[in-house]
């Protein structure tokens, strides 16, 4: 007869075995969840701002830019940064303007431009654009990248080209080059 009884007994709290057995994995499977949370949160690097983007560019020009004052000749005189989206991913890029003027003169140098990919997490250097003539950057709008070309008259002093032309850069892989820009175009 107990031997009876002890199966009854068994089947009597079963219920509550299952019950515990299933509510310790849930309680396990939150704080697992909880854990993971609380581990990733810690871990999270910070968000990737445009702010961050710049400054990361910048530092990368500065670490560069004594190579090209050094194969010019030249010290720095304008240094400008743009922020636009000319990739066309929907994140705003980076365009670093510069112009320099020689070490022992006072005609410019022609000016330059580095391009800047923003990845979100990183800015990449996409190339540079050094024509040889004078230009001035202009904006970054409707993904394109905007320049103004400085020609002489023959009447012009050297500081101050009257012949003006708009033009866009196109990039192609790391290959950066301007053409005219039509007159429709903003």
């Amino acid at each position: 007869m107990k031997s009876s009884n002890i199966p009854y007994f068994f089947l009597l709290l079963l219920p509550f075995f299952i019950t515990a057995c299933h509510s310790n994995k849930t309680e396990k499977a939150n704080k697992t969840t909880a854990l993971t949370k609380a581990d990733i949160s810690e871990t999270t690097v910070k968000n990737w701002t445009i702010q961050d983007a710049q400054k990361t560019a910048e530092a990368k020009f500065a670490q560069y830019l004594p190579k090209i004052l050094k194969d010019h000749d030249g010290a720095l005189e304008v240094q400008q940064t743009y922020i636009g989206d000319f990739t066309g991913d929907n994140i705003p890029d980076v365009a670093i303007y510069f112009s320099m003027s020689p070490v022992d003169g006072n005609a410019p140098l022609a000016p330059g431009i580095v391009l800047y990919k923003n990845t979100g997490k990183e800015v990449e250097v996409i190339g540079g654009y050094e024509p040889g003539y004078l230009f001035s950057a202009d904006t970054i709008s409707n993904g394109k990248v905007y320049i103004v070309k400085e020609e002489y008259n023959e009447d012009d002093a050297m500081c101050c080209p009257s012949v003006k032309s708009r033009q866009v850069l196109n990039i192609d892989g790391n290959q950066v080059t301007a053409s005219d820009v039509n007159q429709n175009q903003p």
